[in-house]
């Protein structure tokens, strides 16, 4: 004799407290924490940072080292949900790489760079911010760094 299963239909509703519904890529609204005055510095900021690293991976290939140089950057502490992150990874991931390797606490993200020719392309993406249009993916994900 085959079992009957009670499968009761559960009801989902909005809470009163949230803001704004929950839609599909975060209804693509800057977040009210976001400060987006100062991504262009950032940017700039950012880009000095990362071109410090080329000659540390000439050094490396000089001697044959391979070993991925590893960068830690710092979130902004409302930087933590899905969309951010995934910005902040479009922004380091080039070519296919996933060059966003880890977590290390709740605030900082580990990139990996194996080679100059992947530091420029992240250098690129940065620079970016500088345009006449910067799209929101760019404003998201530099404004969701606080530090490199």
């Amino acid at each position: 004799m085959a079992t009957t299963r009670n499968l009761p239909i559960k009801f989902f509703q909005k809470r009163e407290k949230d803001e704004s519904s929950n839609e599909a890529n975060g209804g693509k609204q800057i977040r009210k924490w976001l400060i987006t005055d100062n991504i262009p510095e950032k940017s700039v900021r950012f880009r000095q940072v990362l071109s410090s690293v080329a000659p540390k991976l000439d050094e490396k290939i000089a001697k044959n080292n391979y070993i991925p140089t590893v960068m830690r950057l710092r979130l902004h502490k409302k930087a933590k949900a899905k969309d951010p992150r995934k910005a902040i990874s479009s922004m380091f991931n080039v070519e296919q790489k996933l060059n966003v390797i880890g977590i290390n606490g709740n605030d900082e993200l580990l990139i990996k760079i194996d080679n100059r020719n992947d530091l420029q392309k992240i250098i690129f993406n940065f620079s970016k911010a500088e345009g006449a249009i910067v799209n929101d993916t760019t404003i998201l994900s530099i404004g969701s760094i606080d530090d490199l």
